[in-house]
């Protein structure tokens, strides 16, 4: 079991924030839980179901809150599924059914609406492109899901931003230190990622 780590906000504390108020909150709850290795990082994987955590959750209800899931497993995610459990660990309304129904998708319906209307898609996409070093568009308008190297984002005028991004997150070989790095970017940047 874990030991409560962070001074938790009630939920009528937090819906008093702005959006970049809140992305700091939940940024500086990722970087708090990856430090108490509540989270371990790994590119490609949004939450990855091993054992322990498929044995845990045979033995609670769908409806239960997942928000303790965080204090009695380390949990393996990607940026992205950081993101989500740092908003789920801010709130107890979010059940196991709907966790459970969110693995390896590649649609906004793993995330809560909440959190895609604090993040913006664009942003999540950032977030998760920074940190998997590789370019990835799901929810940007005029590009389909694409996998490019940076070679190509640095021929492409419209793209070489993204290519600024990604690399300027890849001196951070380690996936946990490299997401300490972006979440840090965005408390730093007062809820913006900005390289």
């Amino acid at each position: 079991m874990f030991k409560k780590i962070l001074s938790y906000l009630s939920r009528t504390t937090f819906e008093k924030f702005s959006k970049k108020e809140k992305r700091v909150s939940i940024c500086k709850d990722v970087i708090a839980q990856v430090k108490a290795k509540r989270l371990l990082l790994n590119v490609g994987s949004i939450l990855k179901k091993d054992e322990s955590y498929l044995n845990y959750i045979r033995l609670k209800d769908s409806n239960d809150s997942c928000k303790n899931i965080l204090n009695d497993l380390t949990c393996t995610v990607c940026a992205k599924g950081a993101i989500m459990l740092g908003y789920i660990d801010k709130h107890n309304n979010f059940s196991i059914n709907r966790l459970e129904s969110a693995d390896y998708r590649l649609d906004d319906d793993r995330y809560p609406e909440d959190l895609i209307e604090i993040f913006g898609r664009k942003l999540l996409d950032d977030i998760e492109m920074s940190f998997e070093e590789t370019f990835f568009q799901w929810h940007i308008d005029n590009y389909s899901y694409d996998t490019l190297s940076l070679r190509d984002l640095n021929t492409t005028p419209a793209l070489s931003e993204k290519a600024k991004m990604i690399t300027v997150f890849t001196k951070y070989k380690n996936d946990n230190e490299r997401i300490i790095a972006i979440m840090q970017n965005i408390i730093d940047n007062k809820g913006d990622l900005l390289v």
